[in-house]
C-alpha cells in the first residue's frame, strides 16, 4: 500500500460547523473541531483511493456516527478537539475502504439484481416515512441530497454490504461453546430480568369517585369492567390493564409506592397526582430471574456471527488497503 500525506491544512471550527450544514451534517456534529484559519475547505481533498477522490465533505456526512461513538465512550474531561479529530479519521478511513470494495465490485463478475435499489426505496418509504413520498423528498431537501445522489449512495450500500456477505459468510462459524461461554459471560449484567407486577389502573375525575371505585373492587367488584366505564386513563379500553411491569419504571412514584404497598389482589386507596386521582390494583408478581440460554441462543449465536463477518472483512479490505495507493491530505494543523 502506498499511503502518503499532503502538508496539512487548517480547519477551523466555524468552517465545520459551516461545511456540516452545507453537506446535510446533524447540527452540532462537529463541535470540537480544531481551531484554525477562517476557511471553509468541504470541497477541498481528504484522500484519494487509486486516484479516486474522496472529499472533506463527503467525510464530515459520515462523520456523525464515529463522533457519537466516541463521546459515548469517553471520559467526562475527554478533549473534545481530540474526539472530533479521531472521529474525522475513522470516517475517512471507513470511506476509504468503502471506495476499495466499490473498486473491487465494479473490476468484478458480481453485480447486484437490478430491482435491489428500488426494493430498498421501497422498503424505506413504508418503514420510516409511512409511505409518504413527499416526506421522504422533504427529508432530503432538509439534507441537501439530491433524489439520485441518494438512490446512488443506497446502491453503494447495497453493493458493499452484498460483498461483505459473498466473502465472509461461508467464511464465518461460530461453535456452540463459543455461545455458551458468552452467555455465560453476560448472563448476570444483560440476561437478567427485575422483579415484574402485573398492575391494573383507572383514572377518576376527583376523591369522591375514586374512593367509590376503590370501595366497590373490594367488596369484589370487577375492576376491568369498572375500569372500562369509568376510567379516564388511555388503558381504559383494556380494563386498565398495565400488563406485567418494573412499577418504579413505568410510573411516577407515588403510584409506583403505592404498588409496592400492596399484596397480591389488594387495592390502592385514591392516588391524586397531576388532576386525577388514581386507583391501582395489584395482580400477580413475577419474580426476577435471568432469561435461559435456549430463549437467547439464536440472538447471541447471530451476534457473534456478525462479528465474525466483520473481523473477515476487515482483514479483507486490511489487504485491498495493502495493494492500494491511498493519499490522505490531512485537514488538521
Amino acid at each position: 500500500m502506498t499511503l502518503a500525506f499532503a502538508a496539512p491544512t487548517t480547519f477551523s471550527a466555524d468552517a465545520a460547523a459551516r461545511a456540516a450544514e452545507n453537506t446535510g451534517a446533524p447540527a452540532g456534529a462537529p463541535a470540537g473541531a480544531p481551531a484554525g484559519d477562517r476557511t471553509n475547505v468541504t470541497d477541498g481533498l481528504a484522500a484519494l483511493v487509486n486516484g479516486t477522490p474522496i472529499t472533506i465533505g463527503d467525510v464530515l456526512r459520515e462523520q456523525p456516527r464515529w463522533l457519537r461513538d466516541e463521546v459515548a465512550g469517553a471520559p467526562r474531561d475527554a478533549d473534545p478537539e481530540k474526539l472530533w479529530t479521531t472521529a474525522f479519521r475513522k470516517a475517512l478511513r471507513a470511506l476509504e475502504d468503502k471506495e476499495l470494495v466499490l473498486q473491487k465490485y465494479r473490476a468484478g463478475d458480481m453485480r447486484i439484481p437490478p430491482h435491489a435499489v428500488d426494493r430498498a426505496v421501497s422498503s424505506i418509504l413504508a418503514n420510516k416515512f409511512d409511505g409518504n413520498r413527499p416526506a421522504l423528498l422533504a427529508d432530503l431537501s432538509r439534507r441537501k441530497l439530491g433524489w439520485e445522489e441518494w438512490r446512488s449512495g443506497l446502491e453503494e450500500e447495497i453493493i458493499v454490504s452484498s460483498m461483505k456477505n459473498a466473502f465472509a459468510d461461508g467464511s464465518a462459524t461460530v461453535s456452540p461453546s463459543e455461545v455458551a461461554r458468552t452467555y455465560e459471560e453476560q448472563k448476570a449484567s444483560r440476561f437478567s430480568t427485575p422483579e415484574r407486577v402485573q398492575v391494573f389502573l383507572a383514572a377518576l375525575p376527583d376523591l369522591k369517585e375514586a374512593g367509590e371505585f376503590a370501595e366497590r373492587i373490594r367488596s369484589g367488584a370487577d375492576f376491568a369492567t369498572l375500569a372500562r366505564a369509568h376510567s379516564t386513563d388511555s388503558r381504559a379500553a383494556s380494563g386498565g390493564d398495565c400488563g406485567l411491569v418494573t412499577p418504579r419504571d413505568e410510573f411516577a412514584p407515588a403510584l409506583a409506592a403505592a404498588v409496592e404497598t400492596l399484596g397480591e389482589g389488594e387495592v390502592s386507596d385514591p392516588v391524586e397526582l397531576g388532576g386525577k386521582c388514581y386507583v391501582v390494583k395489584r395482580g400477580k408478581t413475577e419474580p426476577a430471574g435471568v432469561r435461559p440460554l435456549q430463549e437467547v441462543w439464536e440472538e447471541l449465536r447471530e451476534e457473534l456471527l456478525e462479528k465474525r463477518r466483520e473481523e473477515l472483512f476487515a482483514t479483507w479490505t486490511g489487504h485491498l488497503r495493502d495493494a492500494a495507493d491511498i493519499r490522505e491530505f490531512a485537514p488538521f494543523d
